[in-house]
């Protein structure tokens, strides 16, 4: 329990030396494209939350496309 007591200081101090040493890193973050455009399969979007909990269509489409995968 001692040592994990020095992690959130120890972070955030790696945080800061990041931030300070190499700012722009991350600054192009929402430019980043595709790597497999199209890939998405018609109809899902990736990114979207779901409304509520999911109904026994949305469960037998997952099943299916976990087949799918397999």
């Amino acid at each position: 329990m001692d040592i994990q007591a020095y992690l959130p200081p120890a972070l955030t101090a790696l945080h800061n030396f990041i931030q300070k040493h190499n700012p722009n890193d991350l600054n192009n973050i929402d430019n980043v494209e595709d790597p497999q455009p199209g890939m998405c399969a018609e109809g899902l979007y990736e990114g979207q939350l779901a409304e509520g909990i999911p109904r026994a269509s949305e469960r037998q489409q997952a099943i299916s496309r976990q087949s799918e995968i397999t």
